[in-house]
């Protein structure tokens, strides 16, 4: 049950307006920002890019911890062919979260490993 639900809301997220368009540019920010802090120097990269996985899972884990328990008092409370409709949006938060921070680890990898070529050269 919970797995239809987390592949509902991938659909509902990528369906929506702009979304690619969003994360492209979300990847092209983190590429310039990682540029600048990490100047080419991988390690330190390696660093940061473990600490914005850490944020982001404890963030998805924390949005989770606050929607499912919601969720299951709903179905006991109210008709479950109501919520049926909804399903994509119960976990749209922690999927798009997760979304994010995936395409920002992208991007910051990518503009540390293009600096860190430059400087090679």
């Amino acid at each position: 049950m919970i797995m239809e639900q987390l592949i509902s809301a991938i659909q509902y997220v990528i369906s929506g307006h702009l979304f690619w368009a969003s994360m492209g540019f979300t990847t092209a920010i983190a590429m310039f920002i990682g540029a600048l802090v990490y100047d080419g120097e991988v390690p330190k990269a390696k660093r940061g890019i473990v600490s914005v996985l850490t944020y982001g899972f404890i963030l998805c884990w924390t949005t989770v911890s606050r929607v499912v328990p919601i969720y299951f008092e709903r179905i006991a409370t109210e008709d479950p062919a109501r919520l049926q409709m909804n399903q994509g949006q119960i976990f749209a938060n922690p999927v798009t979260i997760g979304f994010v921070t995936l395409f920002w680890v992208l991007g910051i990898y990518l503009g540390v490993k293009l600096i860190h070529r430059q400087h090679k050269l």
